[in-house]
Parts: C-alpha cells; sequence; structure tokens
C-alpha cells in the first residue's frame, strides 16, 4: 500500500469517524486540513467536538447529522467478527479518495459501537482470545476491536446528540473492562492501544481519563510483568490532568520507585501544584536511599532540574548531579530563562573555584556558541573546556569551524596525562561532529579533522 493511499486511511480514519456524529460545520482551510463538500455543511447547529491528533494535526470541527436512523440490534458473534474484521482491514482494502473513505469509515465503525453492547461485545472476544490469528502480529478483527474501543469511547462519552445515528451511552465499563482484560491480550494488540490512546483525543480527554486513574494503578500493582503498558496509560492520564490526588501522588513516590516515568511524573505534578518543598523532600529521599537505579534517580533530577522553582533546581542539581546527566542539563537550559540562570551560576563557580565536574554538567545543556567558544578557551578545568568543545561542535550550525578545530587539535596536542588532556574519546567525537559540518572533503579543514581522526585511530591500536 503507497504511502499517499496510507496517508488517506488513516486520516480518514480520525475524520470519518468523528463524522459519525455529524458532518462538518465550518470548512477547513487547505493548508489545515482536508476540504470536502458535504451535504449539511452551514446547517447552523452549535453542536460540535473537536478530535485532536498528537502529531499536530488541525482540530475537526463537526455538527450533527442531518438524518436520523433507528438503533439498532446487537450482532451475533460471527456477524460482529465480521464487522470487527472489516474495521480492521481498512488499510488495505479502502479506496478512493478522501470523501469516500471517509463514509467508509462512518459505515464500518457505526456497525461495531452502536448500541454500546456491540462494543462491550467485541472487547470480550478480544480478551477471549477469539480474534487472534496469529501472537506476534495483529490481526484485522483485532485492529477493529481496537479502533473501535478507542474511537467509540471518545464519540459515545460526547453522549447523545439530536439527529445523530450514534446511540450513546457511558462507554466507562467498557474501558474499565479493557483495562482489566488486557493482560490477556497479546502485545501487538496492546501496543496499538497505547498508539491509538496517545494519537486520539476529544476535548473531553483521551480513550484513558481521570476515572481510571485508581484502576490503572491497581492493575500495574497486580500485573508486574505489564508495568510498562500500565505506566504509559497512567502517564497520559497524569499528563492531561491539572491536578491529581496527592495522596496517590505519594503512593506513587513512596511505594515501589522502579518507574522512571511516573516518578518524573508525579514529582512534576507537585510542582505544579505548588507543593515545592514537599516535591524536594521526596527527590531528595530518593537521591540519598540506597539501591536507587540509576534511571530512577535521573528521573528525580531531571523532574527538579524542569519544575522545581529555579534556584532550588540548580542548588539540587549542583549537589546530586553527575558526569553525563545530560538529560537534567537540559532540563534545565530548555526552562524559560533557564539558560540565562545556569550560565550565572556557572560563573559563581568559576569565581568560588569550584570543582569541575559541576560546571561540566551545566555547561552540557548550554546551546550559545558564543559561551561555548569562552568556555572552551578559559575554563580553568580541562574537563569543562572539553564538554565545551563537544557541545559546541555538535551546534547544528558552527559558523567558525576552524576555530574550534584549532582548540581541538590544541587540546588534543597536550601530552598525554597532563591535566589539559582531552580524551581520545572525547576527542574523536568533536572531531566528527566537525566533518559533519559540511564541508566538502577536499577542503583544507576537512583533511584536518580527517587527520585527527586517522592520528587518534593510530593511538588507539
Amino acid at each position: 500500500m503507497n504511502e499517499r493511499k496510507r496517508w488517506l486511511v488513516w486520516g480518514g480514519l480520525v475524520l470519518g469517524v468523528v463524522a459519525l456524529v455529524g458532518w462538518w460545520s465550518q470548512p477547513v482551510p487547505a493548508s489545515e486540513g482536508v476540504t470536502a463538500d458535504l451535504p449539511g455543511k452551514g446547517s447552523g447547529t452549535d453542536t460540535s467536538v473537536s478530535l485532536v491528533s498528537e502529531q499536530g494535526a488541525a482540530p475537526v470541527r463537526i455538527a450533527d447529522l442531518a438524518s436520523e436512523t433507528e438503533p439498532e440490534m446487537l450482532l451475533g458473534d460471527e456477524d460482529l467478527i465480521a464487522a470487527l474484521r472489516a474495521l480492521g482491514s481498512l488499510d488495505e482494502n479502502t479506496g478512493g479518495g478522501e470523501l469516500a473513505i471517509e463514509r467508509r469509515v462512518d459505515e464500518l465503525t457505526m456497525a461495531v459501537i452502536s448500541p454500546i453492547g456491540r462494543l462491550q461485545r467485541a472487547v470480550e472476544l478480544l480478551t477471549e482470545g477469539r480474534l487472534t490469528e496469529d501472537p506476534t502480529l495483529t490481526s484485522a478483527p483485532e485492529r477493529g476491536a481496537v479502533r473501535g474501543l478507542v474511537l467509540g469511547t471518545l464519540l459515545h462519552r460526547h453522549g447523545q446528540r439530536s439527529k445523530s445515528r450514534l446511540r450513546a451511552s457511558s462507554p466507562e465499563n467498557v474501558v474499565c473492562l479493557a483495562l482489566e482484560g488486557a493482560p490477556t491480550w497479546t502485545p501487538a494488540v496492546r501496543d496499538q492501544l497505547l498508539h491509538l490512546a496517545n494519537a486520539c483525543a476529544t476535548d473531553k480527554g483521551r480513550f484513558v481519563t481521570g476515572k481510571h486513574i485508581r484502576l490503572v494503578v491497581e492493575l500495574r500493582a497486580l500485573h508486574p510483568d505489564l508495568r510498562s503498558f500500565y505506566s504509559e496509560l497512567l502517564g497520559f492520564i497524569m499528563v492531561d490532568l491539572p491536578k491529581v490526588d496527592q495522596h496517590l501522588l505519594l503512593d506513587i513516590l513512596q511505594g515501589e520507585q522502579e518507574d522512571p516515568l511516573l516518578v518524573r511524573l508525579a514529582l512534576k505534578q507537585l510542582f505544579d501544584q505548588g507543593k515545592a518543598q514537599l516535591a524536594m523532600g521526596l527527590a531528595r529521599a530518593l537521591l540519598v536511599g540506597e539501591g536507587t537505579r540509576n534511571r530512577v534517580r535521573v528521573a528525580a533530577l531531571s523532574a527538579v532540574a524542569g519544575s522545581a522553582p529555579m534556584d532550588l533546581a540548580l542548588d539540587f542539581v549542583t549537589e546530586f548531579g553527575r558526569d553525563g546527566d545530560l538529560t537534567v542539563s537540559m532540563a534545565l537550559t530548555h526552562r524559560p530563562g533557564g539558560e540565562d540562570a545556569v550560565l550565572e551560576r556557572y560563573s559563581e563557580l568559576v569565581m568560588a573555584g569550584a570543582a569541575g565536574d559541576t560546571r561540566r554538567l551545566l555547561i552540557a545543556g548550554v546551546t550559545n556558541p558564543s559561551v561555548l567558544l569562552g568556555v572552551a578557551q578559559t575554563d580553568p578545568a580541562a574537563s569543562v573546556r572539553s564538554q565545551a568543545i563537544m557541545s559546541g561542535t555538535g551546534i547544528a550550525e558552527v559558523h567558525n569551524p576552524e576555530q574550534w578545530l584549532d582548540l581541538l587539535e590544541q587540546s588534543v596536542g597536550v601530552t598525554s596525562g597532563d591535566s589539559g588532556a582531552m580524551s581520545r574519546n572525547e576527542a574523536a567525537y568533536a572531531g566528527i561532529n566537525i566533518l559533519k559540518q559540511g564541508t566538502s572533503k577536499g577542503s583544507p579543514m576537512f583533511k584536518r579533522a580527517a587527520q585527527l581522526l586517522e592520528d587518534l585511530l593510530d593511538e588507539a591500536r
């Protein structure tokens, strides 16, 4: 299937399913999405839904359908499986342009999600294993069940609308049924659920919302082998919610501290709620405790670096940061005003004669090439100068690569074992960065950088 048709299918899957509860209420500019002249446009209705894609697509606005259909009866299992197979086979079997795909998605999805009993039975069939054909791949019925589950949940959650073809009911019991049944699904099916749960949302949230947070936490504890699956779902909820119950956050941070994602999100939530001292105390307990895994340590540091008040964040990172904690350095410098605050703290540390390791950590996240060049030329510690050279040469567009190459050659040329020497690995990294700067192979600078790398390789033999 070519890329154009694949784009149309997935675009139609989003746009068409949204159209199950109505036609477009307003045109979409060609630069922002697909425009189609559909019956009923401009009907003046004001009930609309916005389906938002994580991929950055423009929100889609829709109004109610102009006609009403009678509620449909539940299907037998074989007929429902056939409907699921058809919905799951859209990638292979849908032809035509955007409008044709949208109408096909409309038709096939309605057969699966309305009334809600069909969707519930589809989840039961999925959990019972009756839709699985190959444990290593998703079958068409499995894909149809997951698509219907996620998109049908979003549509049902908006409730019944006048003149709508959707026979809306509360989908929350079906969501809970799916979350509880997921351990029996194949890994490929769980991966598809995570993908769609992340990619699709309405103004009422994603497939999982704050209503499910306790259940997801309990299932995560009950199924340790699926910790990452439930953690990712929990992450979706915590990112979306403006405020998460403090007791739950404490449970996460004071209970099993094995999941870096949850540690980072829980600490961030506490900072966002204005509970900085509580969050700092919990982060400190994580870092001073014995046996804390490095990924959890970095997650706690990154949360503090990115969310704590800047002075507290800098104090914490200079106390607990280690060489190589690049994500921590980036979290500091990428926040508003972060790079200026980092450079001010760097200058204070130079004036105080502090150890070079902390300055190296701070400089690792700086992206200003002029500042990095100055650090590479003047910092008293070789390790900091080396970091500045690596960071400076790694910037996408270096305006003075010759000057950086001069510094690199000087740093490598220092007698081995001297405190000013740059390690071979660091020098090779910086040399490769310079070669990537778009210089022609015949240029003197390219030849110098290539010769430097050859010399480093000879030394290593």
